[in-house]
């Protein structure tokens, strides 16, 4: 798993494997083979078992072990996938999800979308489980092995039914199938053991299953053993056969019912779903319909599925996973989760549903028996409802009780959510009650549990009981309650049992008492407003008015409220002691309401001085520190705010304060972009690096000067400051990019880079690790060579961003008149940035090799035990004569030397930008490091750095010449000198004990000496000094038991060869003259065997001792010498007597057979020499067949030489010696294995040749394995017979064959087309016709691959791109070319727009595929494809660019075609309606068109027609939007309040104009105080009224003729008058008439401006009369009188037509 590297996957697992290869040859493991551990990728070795897997999504990243766990996916999977899946899913993936849920985002998914999800997913692992549930109950017949050896052929058929072994195995077989299949048709679905409340996928598995079982009879009696043993048994005429034959036709007729069945129970899936994945009754209830239809039509036209019985059990089925949804439902999900544990009004809403639920179940099937019903010639649903429904009903009784129960317990559930003091006692009581309840041991919804009937009459017994306190509670709780809030706090407490009879009445008298307390707290409020009206309290950040406003407000909430839910009790109110509080509440009211209006009337007046501040200008410079600051007013802050939060309120802004606010949006936003400018400008100012700030002081007096017009002409009433803006922003950003970017590059690539290269290392020094000289040099100088590679990287990279920073700085564009920075600046900086470099990089060459001194100048304890590990491993060996070190100390020296120069050498590459004194530009840091007086002390201490240790390592190594005697001394010259002692055992037991302590001794050395910078490792010394001592040891124990063995191996293997000689039986003279030497030779040993026996076994002892490694057989040889002697003895005395003097006959005619043999075998060698297989020049299979007959001949001679050499050995004779014979022999050796290589080479490379070119691939391997076992057999070829021309064929064959295979491999490729077998051919001069029938692999190989072997890479190489691009434009045409538009209805004209969330999605799609097969055609393999592909490209980039537009044209066709079909639009606009219609019909037969083609690629490429009628329906869509805004234009040109409202309110009052009405819902928008309008019966208005239903009579009539624009402003004209007139005559009549007539005579506000104007002139009569009693007295008495008014009843007023509701404000 390394970067970039192959494969993705590697899967591990323990099997045997399928195939070995032994010797190049391939054969199957048996079954019993042990198992390996394979690591595998998956696509060679099969797994049979559990696998581990890995799998890492990222190839081009290595696996890091700190990440392996995002890294990798890694798990086991079982050797069922199925089931693995289906457990992964059940027990790893869900429950983790589950546990997680709770930790989504709130707004990611909603609550039915995760339960939809987990739904499914529990779906899809139940789906999977009964997938492998089938398959591990599959029905299988065992297989007859009889019918395996007939062939499927008639004749064989025949034969095989007239043997009776075969006919009885087939018919035991076939009986066994019998029985099986006649067991699985017995069996009903009527038989099945089902739980009680088994729901109806139990029904769908049972018939799945079955069906599964039966077709997998049907399917294995097609197969070729089982229609063979059928038609042997048929042929036989067997009993078995005709059984079976009655049985196929049951076994059909039960497959189809399982189908049937199976399919028509199918069709119930998708109503089913809601309720077998738990969904909720709502779910449930919508599904019912769809459901009983289905089995509606399931019961009609089914052909096994409509009987009684079963659609009994279905619906009975159906019931119980009713019943047991409803209860997962109701336990929330979980069924541990106890219903007491759920919120009680939740619960209670569960459970309605779930009774709506059960009825509706009911009142479905009713409807579909009644929709049979009416069906005479169909069937009915004649259903025993009691067993459908008897369980439903039960649930639903048991259900509406558990609805009583928990009303009661949520009710005091919420009593107690207030904790209530006082309450515990009675609050006990329940919870006792509820304890009870909870603590029975039944399930509440356990409808046949009839115990809760009665704890549930105890229950309401503790509830009554809980009641009768309450009352007590709630009676001695207003004892002590004075305060009316506290009062009705309590009542809103108790108001979750109010309900209840028993405390309704007392609740009521308790109401009476705190409206008592109601009038006292009204008189407190009073005493309050006079004590705070002259400052008034006010909430913080609240302005002054809006301040005082709502407090007198909330004085009038504080009255009001509680007075609200007093007239709700209609009782209450109607008594004479209300009344009385009732005219208190009135005059607080009034008099708060008189005080709202006096601050409001006082804030109108100082608009104007507030608005001022808006004329000054933009910018202001400050006189101290000549910062620029935004010049506001914060006065227009606080007016804005004043109107906006009185707005807010409710309360009337003038209209002058509304402008203001109305501006309060842009004057922010000014404001703010202003502030956010001149922030941004000093930030950036900020941001500037001290080195650049000389450059960049033209670009900061560039954006000054932008802003100067803000500081001069601007105002905050300028129309133009969105252009000043727009050019500060733009300039700002400009200079921020250029100081953004200069920063950037200052610190991310220049100071970043000098950071880098300071704080860099150019050795690789740890302090935990040691090396060995060759790993440190090549270490160190790999490490300083890719280190000199980064920091020269690294300051290139910096040089270029400073030549990039001058050009960044000096490309800025400045306005005319600012000269930008100057050259003597800019070498300032570039002199600046060489600094730093030089400095970076002398740090870091200072830096490392300080490192190196402080590592090789450590003083690491001596020892085996230590803090700091050495710096240098070197190795303590035995260099016979001397113990010295591998490296040496010179060595380690001059390592260190050359690991330093290394060091300094690295800046050697490195060019100089500037010295440090200003000169040298152009030379190298090399020159000046080596400057450096630090740099060079430093070199020097690391010259010297071995000195310090290397006496004391000689000193250690000096302690070892104790042992030099161990290879100074010679083994074999002391063994000698030993041995010549003539030596007991005991002397060689001594001397052994010498060795054994030396070993001892040598252990005992410690395995690494420490001796300062080096590590001494001692392990060679110590192996090479036990090697030694083992050697002397080994050479007297391997001596001694050689010398032991040979006289054992003598003695036993002369026993044997004198017991076989023995054996012999005498026949002639030679059996004769062999048995006497053996007897000779058995008396001659028998002096001397118990000295040669004795020696023996005492070394063999001594070796024992020792350890001496023995095999078992030597040793029970060892033993069982005295047994064999002593068998020997008594054969040699049983022939001795058998033997005869048969001997003298022979001798004479030995030794003429002798002389005659020696002529033979001359002959037979001249032969040999002429025309033997070694002759030169003749051909391999010649030299065969010469070899094959000469070494016939040569074990003739053998045979004979054997025969003779013994003759003469029995007579005493001379033997001769046949010379030319033993070299023929090795002659013959040499010759077959050459020419047997040779045959095995060309008859392999012969059946290659021949190999069809379409198996070449299934047979690469075998060849690749062949060939490598050739090239190995003949490097072992004897180099005498290196020079036939046999073997030099071989070698020449072998490997052209060897070197054309990676060739093979790249043409067996399946990207190969024709078209690359054409380029093959014109490479090579030859015809390949590959696609032929005959076309072999040697048709390939005569092409002369390896001369073109360059060019079938190529071509090779090639064909695998273009394979590649092939594959990918496939996928891209096939989607395409099915690619359909998508259409959506538009209102009731049909589908004639384009589909929004389909058609972006297809844009989005159609972005993506451009830019892949833009990729595709930038590839230089894109040859053969290119036209195709660029023709699809043309043919999406069309069809892109149409559908913009359609989508572009479809958005302004949407806007405008409500305007213009219909109102006032069609008289006022004629032509534009005209010309809107015509758009219209075009487009609507464009999308009819586009409904029939439908298909994208075929309707928009190349479709002229449609990309023209597009673009005129835009270009007459524009024309009619602009019509349309100059009509608007014109309408609020007549009627200025038009204004006021939106253009889609104005286009909708204009399309109802008509429609007064209509109308009058927008009135409130345009007249602020209007609410409606009254008609008289000529349909004129004659009357206007307000939101609080005051009406005012017009003086005129206004009749709504004609545009709405004009009979409105006639209304407007007409409700200006009548108000003026109103005032005016409502001030005339205040001096004449009382107060309750004038108050009945004129709208309310009228009449409090006459009082009011009454009031004045009053006041100003009597300030001229210098007495104001008399204007008192008049006011307290018009006060009264309206007091008294407020007092009356509705009734009253609305007789003399007052309003109640402004009486009472």
């Amino acid at each position: 798993f390394a970067a970039g590297g192959e494969p993705t996957r590697l899967l591990f697992f323990r099997q045997s494997r399928e195939v070995l290869v032994d010797r190049g040859s391939a054969y199957e493991q048996p079954n019993g083979a042990d198992a390996e551990l394979v690591m595998s990728t998956g696509v060679v070795e099969h797994q049979k078992g559990r696998v581990v897997y890995f799998y890492r999504a990222q190839p081009a990243q290595a696996v890091q072990a700190a990440s392996v766990h995002t890294d990798l996916s890694f798990g086991v999977v079982g050797p069922n996938s199925l089931e693995h899946m289906q457990v992964t899913l059940s027990q790893l993936y869900m429950p983790l999800l589950t546990q997680a849920a709770h930790r989504w985002k709130p707004d990611a998914t909603s609550n039915d979308a995760r339960q939809e999800f987990f739904s499914t997913l529990a779906r899809s692992a139940d789906t999977i489980g009964e997938a492998v549930g089938t398959l591990n109950s599959g029905f299988m017949l065992r297989r007859p092995d009889k019918a395996q050896d007939v062939d499927s052929k008639a004749a064989a058929f025949s034969k095989a039914a007239g043997e009776p072994e075969t006919v009885l195995a087939l018919e035991r077989v076939v009986e066994e199938w019998c029985s099986e299949t006649e067991a699985l048709l017995a069996f009903r679905d009527t038989d099945r053991q089902e739980p009680d409340d088994a729901g109806p996928e139990l029904e769908f598995e049972y018939w799945r299953n079955r069906t599964s079982k039966l077709n997998g009879i049907a399917d294995q009696l097609k197969g070729r053993d089982h229609r063979v043993a059928m038609s042997v048994l048929g042929m036989a005429k067997s009993k078995v056969h005709k059984r079976w034959k009655g049985l196929d036709a049951a076994i059909s007729d039960a497959c189809n019912e399982a189908k049937d069945n199976s399919r028509y129970l199918s069709t119930l899936d998708k109503y089913l779903e809601p309720l077998v994945g738990g969904g909720t009754p709502a779910a449930v209830a919508e599904a019912l319909p769809g459901l009983m239809n289905a089995i509606k039509m399931m019961y009609t036209v089914s052909r096994f599925y409509n009987t009684t019985e079963r659609l009994t059990g279905l619906f009975g089925r159906i019931t119980n996973k009713i019943i047991s949804t409803s209860k997962l439902y109701l336990h929330a999900g979980d069924p541990s989760t106890s219903l007491w544990q759920l919120d009680a009004h939740q619960l209670v809403v569960r459970l309605r549903e779930c009774i709506a639920l059960c009825k509706a179940y009911r009142e479905q099937y009713w409807l579909t028996k009644d929709k049979l019903a009416k069906q005479p010639d169909g069937k009915h649903f004649d259903l025993p409802e009691e067993t459908i429904f008897g369980k439903s009903e039960r649930f639903s009784s048991r259900l509406g009780q558990l609805v009583d129960l928990f009303t009661t317990v949520g009710q005091f559930r919420a009593l107690a959510s207030h904790r209530v003091e006082g309450m515990a006692e009675l609050m006990s009581i329940y919870d006792a009650a509820v304890a009870n309840m909870i603590s029975k041991p039944y399930e509440l919804l356990d409808y046949d549990k009839l115990a809760f009937e009665e704890d549930r009459l105890s229950f309401d017994a503790s509830i009554r009981e809980v009641e009768r306190l309450l009352v007590r509670f709630i009676n001695a709780s207003f004892e002590t309650i004075s305060s009316t809030d506290a009062s009705l706090r309590v009542l809103q407490q108790l108001q979750a049992v109010l309900d209840r009879p028993l405390l309704k009445d007392d609740i009521n008298s308790k109401l009476v008492v705190v409206f008592h307390n109601y009038g006292l707290d009204l008189e407190t409020v009073r005493r309050m407003y006079e004590k705070q009206k002259g400052a008034p309290p006010t909430v913080r950040n609240v302005p002054p008015v809006t301040g005082a406003i709502t407090w007198a407000r909330q004085l009038m909430r504080r009255i009001e409220e509680p007075m609200l839910k007093f007239q709700a009790n209609s009782g209450l109110m109607n008594t004479k002691e209300a009344k009385k509080i009732v005219r208190t509440y009135n005059r607080i009211a009034r008099t708060v309401v008189e005080f709202e209006t006096l601050w409001h009337m006082a804030w109108a007046k100082s608009i104007e001085a507030s608005k001022a501040g808006i004329a000054a200008t933009l910018l202001i410079r400050h006189p101290t520190d000549k910062k620029l600051y935004v010049n506001f007013d914060r006065e227009i802050l606080q007016l804005i705010r004043e109107a906006k939060l009185l707005t807010r309120i409710g309360v009337a802004v003038p209209e002058a304060a509304m402008a203001v606010m109305l501006q309060e949006d842009k004057l922010k936003r000014y404001y703010n972009e202003l502030s956010y400018s001149l922030d941004q400008y000093r930030a950036v100012v900020a941001q500037i690096p001290p080195v650049l700030s000389p450059l960049l002081e033209p670009h900061l007096k560039d954006f000054e000067r932008k802003l100067h017009p803000g500081m001069v002409t601007l105002t905050w009433t300028s129309m133009n400051i969105d252009g000043y803006l727009h050019r500060v922003h733009a300039t700002l950003f400009r200079l921020g990019d250029v100081v953004s970017k200069a920063k950037d590059l200052v610190q991310a690539r220049i100071e970043r880079n000098m950071w880098a290269i300071s704080n860099m290392r150019l050795v690789d020094l740890p302090s935990d690790a040691s090396f060995t000289l060759d790993r440190f040099v090549s270490l160190q100088e790999r490490f300083v060579h890719e280190q000199s590679a980064v920091l020269s990287t690294r300051l290139r990279e910096a040089e270029e961003a400073v030549a990039g920073l001058m050009k960044l700085i000096t490309e800025y564009p400045l306005e005319p008149g600012i000269p930008g920075p100057s050259a003597e600046k800019k070498e300032e900086v570039r002199a600046y940035f060489a600094q730093l470099m030089y400095r970076a990089v002398l740090n870091c060459t200072k830096a490392s090799l300080n490192v190196m001194k402080r590592r090789v100048g450590s003083r690491a304890s001596g020892g085996f035990l230590f803090a700091e590990r050495p710096f240098i491993n070197i190795a303590v060996e035995l260099t016979i004569p001397h113990v010295s070190t591998t490296p040496s100390l010179d060595d380690v020296q001059a390592a260190i030397n050359r690991c330093s120069r290394a060091v300094l050498g690295a800046s050697k590459q490195v060019a100089v930008w500037s010295s440090p004194s200003g000169r040298n530009r152009g030379g190298t840091l090399f020159d000046e490091l080596g400057k450096d007086k630090e740099i060079v002390r430093t070199v020097l201490v690391l010259t010297g750095a071995v000195d310090g240790v290397k006496r004391r390592v000689l000193e250690h190594i000096e302690q070892f010449s104790k042992y030099e005697w161990l290879w100074t001394e010679s083994k074999d010259a002391a063994h000698s000198s030993f041995i010549a002692r003539d030596p007991s055992v005991e002397d060689f037991e001594s001397e052994l004990q010498r060795y054994v302590a030396v070993e001892d001794d040598v252990a005992r050395i410690v395995p690494v000496q420490n001796v300062g910078i080096i590590s001494l490792v001692m392990a060679p010394l110590k192996y090479s000094l036990r090697a030694e001592a083992a050697a002397w040891k080994t050479k007297y124990t391997q001596n001694l038991q050689v010398t032991a063995k040979k006289k054992l191996d003598l003695l036993v293997a002369w026993i044997d060869d004198v017991s076989l000689r023995l054996k012999q039986e005498i026949r002639d003279l030679g059996s004769v003259r062999f048995a006497m030497g053996v007897l000779k030779e058995v008396r001659d040993r028998e002096r001397t065997i118990e000295q040669d026996f004795s020696p023996v076994e005492e070394i063999y002892g001594l070796l024992a001792r020792h350890d001496h490694r023995m095999s078992r057989e030597e040793a029970d040889t060892v033993a069982n010498l005295s047994s064999l002697w002593k068998k020997l003895r008594r054969q040699a005395d049983s022939v001795a007597d058998a033997m005869t003097a048969q001997q003298t006959r022979l001798k004479s005619e030995l030794v003429r057979n002798v002389k005659q043999f020696a002529a033979d075998i001359a002959q037979f060698r001249n032969d040999w020499d002429s025309n033997g297989p070694a002759t030169p020049g003749i051909e391999a299979s010649q030299g065969r067949e010469r070899l094959k007959r000469y070494a016939a001949l040569w074990e003739v001679m053998e045979a004979r030489r054997v025969h003779f050499r013994a003759g003469e050995e029995l007579f005493g004779l001379r033997k001769v010696e046949y010379q030319d014979l033993s070299r023929t022999e090795k002659e013959i050796e040499h010759l077959e294995q050459m020419y047997g290589l040779h045959l095995e080479v060309m008859t392999a490379l012969g059946s290659f040749r021949e190999l069809m070119w379409v198996d070449v691939p299934e047979e690469m391997g075998g060849i690749e394995s062949a060939l490598a076992r050739f090239q190995s057999l003949s490097k072992k070829v004897p180099k005498a017979m290196r020079g036939f021309e046999a073997f030099t064929e071989v070698k020449k064959s072998v490997d052209e064959f060897v070197a054309t295979v990676p060739l093979l491999r790249l043409l067996i490729h399946p990207c190969m087309r024709s078209r690359h077998w054409t380029m093959l051919m014109n490479a090579t001069g030859k015809h390949l016709n590959v696609g032929g029938e005959s076309f072999r692999l040697f048709n390939i190989l005569d092409a002369n691959l390896l001369e073109k072997k360059r060019d079938v890479e190529e071509i090779s190489k090639a064909a695998r791109s273009e394979l590649q691009i092939e594959e990918r434009f496939t996928l891209i045409l096939e989607e395409w070319t099915d690619c359909a538009l998508e259409f959506a209805e538009f209102k009731d004209r049909g589908c004639i727009v384009l589909g929004d969330s389909a058609t972006t999605a297809m844009m989005e799609r159609l972005d993506e595929t451009q830019m892949n097969i833009s990729s595709m055609l930038n590839s230089r393999h894109i040859g053969p494809l290119r036209d195709e592909v660029q023709s699809i490209y043309n043919k999406l980039a069309a069809a892109s660019e149409i559908v913009e537009q359609w989508v572009q044209v479809q958005t302004s066709w949407l806007h405008l075609v409500v305007v213009f079909n219909g109102g006032a639009i069609l008289k006022q606009m004629p032509e534009e309606v005209r010309r809107f219609r015509v758009i219209d019909r075009s487009w609507e037969e464009l999308m009819v068109k586009a409904r029939e083609t439908r298909l994208l690629l075929t309707f928009c490429f190349g479709n002229e027609h449609l990309r023209s009628t597009l673009t005129h329906i835009q270009e007459q869509l524009e024309v009619s939007s602009m019509a349309l805004s100059d009509f608007l234009g014109e309408k609020r040109g007549i009627f200025s309040r038009f204004h006021f409202v939106s253009d889609a309110m104005l286009l909708d009052m204009l399309s109802e104009e008509s429609n007064l009405d209509h109308i009058q819902v927008h009135l409130a928008s345009i007249f602020d105080s209007v609410d409606n309008i009254e008609f008289d019966d000529k349909m004129r208005i004659v009357a206007i009224s307000s939101d609080d239903g005051q009406p005012l009579r017009l003086a005129d009539p206004v009749v709504p003729e004609g545009n709405i624009e004009e009979w409105l402003g006639s209304l407007e004209t007409e409700i200006k008058r009548t108000v003026g007139r109103a005032v005016q005559t409502a001030a005339l009549d205040c001096e004449t008439m009382q107060i309750e007539p004038l108050t009945h005579k004129h709208p309310a506000q009228v009449a409090l401006l006459a009082m009011q104007i009454l009031w004045t002139l009053e006041v100003e009569d009597s300030l001229s009369k210098f007495s104001l009693n008399d204007s008192a007295r008049k006011a307290a008495v018009r006060v009264q009188s309206l007091v008294a008014i407020g007092r009356r009843t509705g009734a009253e007023l609305q007789e003399h037509g007052v309003c109640v509701g402004c009486s009472t404000k």
